[in-house]
């Protein structure tokens, strides 16, 4: 499914008293999906280890 063709999904899904600020956020939230998605079939992923890791210290401060 192309870019366009998933946020026109998106878009009919949500409510016709959606907001600018809500569409907005929807599409953002696809966006970061996305590319995350794009990011893991590449390799560029953190392991589940290190990633904890890194929230624990964060949570920290």
């Amino acid at each position: 499914m192309t870019d366009k063709a998933l946020v026109i999904d998106a878009l009919q899904r949500l409510p016709d008293t959606s907001t600018l600020a809500e569409i907005r956020a929807e599409v953002e939230f696809l966006a970061g999906v996305r590319l995350g998605l794009d990011q893991s079939r590449r390799g560029e992923v953190v392991p589940l280890d290190e990633a904890a890791s890194k929230i624990e210290r964060w949570a920290a401060k």
